[in-house]
């Protein structure tokens, strides 16, 4: 009864494990999608910021 204890106490804290891994692996996966939605973002509003010098310029040398 004992060993038979010591295993069922394992294979529950076996699956607390795991499905702790999943909500990690899941929260990982929606950072990472964050992040890349983030740098698109960062990219798309530097190529804006740059375009808008370029024509602030061009009023500035005329």
């Amino acid at each position: 009864d004992l060993i038979a204890g010591a295993t069922q106490d394992q294979t529950k804290s076996s699956a607390t494990i795991q499905d702790a891994l999943e909500v990690f692996r899941d929260v990982t996966e929606e950072t990472t999608r964050r992040a890349e939605a983030i740098r698109a973002m960062v990219t798309t509003l530097s190529e804006h910021s740059q375009r808008l010098a370029r024509e602030i310029g061009r009023f500035k040398t005329h």
